[in-house]
C-alpha cells in the first residue's frame, strides 16, 4: 500500500529538461534539481524541502547554475541532508562553443539553500557525472573531454587548529592554522557566546565580537568548494 501526499508548485521556470530528487537518510530532508532552457537562457535550479510523512513542504528556487544550456546535472547529498554537491556542463552562446565543466557545493538548512562559488573543471569537457561520500568529506567527479575520460578528486581540509586567542575592547582576534594541505577557501570562527567572523584565504585571523568581563572559547572549521572540515579542538577560555 502507497500513501501520496497533495502536489506542490516549485515554481519552475520555461521548459524542464531533467529533474531529480535526492532524500536523507531520515527521509525527511529532500533537494529538487531541475534544468531549464527558454526564452534565450538555460540553467539549474534547486529546491530544499521538509518531509513529515506524507507532507512536504518546499522553499523558494535557486538557480545555481546558468548558461544558454545546463542539461547534464549530477547532484550528491550527504545522509544527513546538510551538505550537497553538484555538477553540470554549462554551454554559452553561441551553442557547441565555450562549454564548461563546473562544480558548486551548498548548505541545506530546512527548505534555505546556500551555494558557494563555482569552480571550473573544464572549458571544454561534457557530461560530468559526480558522486560524494555519505559524509560529505570526499567527492569524485569524471566527464569526458577530447574523446576521453576525465575525473578529479575533491577532498574536504582537516579540521584546523587554533593557534592564538587574544583578547581586545570587545573582541578577540582569533588565528587559525590549516589541518591539512588540503587548498581552503577560508574559515568560518565560531565563538562559546554564538558569535562567528569569517577569514577569506590567504588571510589566517579575524576578530569575534564578545562583551568585556565574559570568558569566551572558539572553534574554527575550514571550507574549500568541496565541503566543510570537521569542527577544531575548542580553545582555551579567554577574558575579554
Amino acid at each position: 500500500t502507497q500513501t501520496w501526499g497533495s502536489v506542490s508548485d516549485g515554481g519552475s521556470p520555461n521548459s524542464v529538461n531533467r529533474l531529480t530528487v535526492d532524500l536523507s537518510s531520515d527521509g525527511t530532508k529532500a533537494l529538487a534539481t531541475f534544468s531549464y532552457s527558454g526564452s534565450g537562457a538555460g540553467g539549474v535550479s534547486f529546491i530544499a524541502g521538509t518531509v513529515a510523512g506524507s507532507a512536504s513542504t518546499w522553499g523558494a528556487r535557486v538557480n545555481v547554475f546558468q548558461g544558454m544550456f545546463s542539461d547534464e546535472v549530477s547532484v550528491a547529498m550527504t545522509d544527513d541532508g546538510t551538505r550537497f554537491a553538484a555538477t553540470t556542463n554549462v554551454v554559452f552562446p553561441p551553442y557547441g562553443t565555450d562549454s564548461e565543466v563546473q562544480v558548486k557545493s551548498g548548505r541545506l538548512s530546512g527548505t534555505a539553500i546556500s551555494v558557494g562559488n563555482a569552480a571550473v573543471m573544464s572549458t571544454s569537457g561534457y557530461q560530468p557525472s559526480l558522486t560524494m561520500r555519505p559524509d560529505g568529506q570526499l567527492a569524485a567527479i569524471v566527464w569526458h573531454e577530447s574523446g576521453a575520460i576525465t575525473s578529479a578528486v575533491g577532498i574536504v581540509p582537516a579540521a584546523p587548529t587554533i593557534t592564538s586567542v587574544v583578547p581586545g575592547d570587545s573582541f578577540a582576534l582569533v588565528t587559525v592554522s590549516p589541518g591539512d594541505a588540503t587548498p581552503t577557501t577560508g574559515y568560518l570562527v565560531t565563538g562559546s557566546n554564538g558569535n562567528t567572523c569569517t577569514i577569506t584565504s590567504p588571510a589566517t585571523s579575524c576578530g569575534v565580537s564578545a562583551a568585556n568581563g565574559t570568558s569566551v572559547t572558539f572553534t574554527a572549521v575550514a571550507i574549500n568548494d568541496v565541503g566543510v572540515s570537521p569542527p577544531s579542538a575548542p580553545s582555551a577560555a579567554v577574558l575579554i
